[in-house]
């Protein structure tokens, strides 16, 4: 130990013990740093010592009534002294291997297979659209609610994207959406908003998901059905589809049943 270290470690003392007087709980921290100091130019074994010092000190502390720490307490600063003599030793390591010139010792071994980061499975475009919302922290009811879906169908597409990004579990699947999508969108308001409004009726049902809407400018528009207004919605029934300012259709709505559908998401 160099004499700079020896004026270290009994200046540092000195500091502690002053301030050991004034809040001997939260002083008795700074007896890590000596620790370290030792441990790094005397070795491990010092170390130990000088931590076994620490510990005694505090112990001592305890016993006079001059802190009350308990089990857990004493535990953090035993853990804390631990740290130190552990830090002091690889410094010690290091400044050897940058004087000796030899990089090896710097190198740490591992003890487990790394992974392979690996692309997922291919995501529907639907499923990628609950991802973006379960990354954004959404609940089951927001993204049913937003996709006028059922819970168990929210569950369900949930269920594929874990097994397929691979993922354990929501937040996880939160982090996989940002590495490899990055950011997702804020949600938007499940509120829709339009620039103009059409008064329709419902023309004809074709198809499994999809009607014909007549509107009152004369237009007809193929528009998408969802499963919970099958068994709502006649030919003949009245509505009303609502357009943005560029014309594109953003959602249509039946004011008799008080239902309707977001288009904002419609792929077509």
């Amino acid at each position: 130990m160099s004499l700079m270290d020896v004026a270290l470690v009994v200046g540092s003392g000195a500091v502690v013990l002053l301030l050991a007087l004034a809040d001997p709980k939260d002083a008795c921290y700074l007896l890590a740093f000596p620790i370290w100091l030792v441990a790094k130019d005397l070795g491990a074994g010092a170390g130990a010592v000088a931590a076994g010092i620490s510990v005694a000190i505090v112990v001592a502390l305890g016993l006079t009534g001059q802190i009350e720490l308990g089990a857990l307490g004493y535990a953090a600063r035993v853990a804390v002294f631990s740290g130190a003599v552990a830090a002091g030793v690889q410094a010690r390591v290091v400044q050897r291997a940058a004087a000796e010139g030899d990089p090896l010792p710097l190198l740490r071994l591992i003890t487990a297979r790394p992974e392979v980061s690996r692309r997922p499975e291919p995501l529907s475009r639907r499923e990628l659209e609950i991802l973006e919302m379960i990354a954004t922290g959404a609940k089951n009811a927001e993204i049913a609610s937003r996709f006028v879906i059922s819970q168990n169908t929210v569950k369900t597409h949930v269920g594929q994207i874990l097994r397929k990004l691979p993922a354990a579990n929501r937040t996880e699947a939160a982090f996989r959406y940002i590495e490899l999508y990055g950011a997702p969108h804020p949600v938007e308001s499940q509120a829709v908003s339009a620039s103009t409004a059409v008064a329709a009726t419902v023309s004809s049902i074709g198809g499994k998901d999809l009607l014909v809407m007549s509107l009152t400018d004369g237009r007809e528009l193929e528009l998408p059905l969802v499963d919970q207004l099958r068994d709502r919605v006649r030919v003949g029934s009245q509505a009303i589809v609502y357009f943005d300012q560029h014309g594109r259709e953003v959602g249509w709505y039946m004011p008799d049943e008080e239902l309707g559908v977001d288009l904002r998401h419609w792929a077509h």
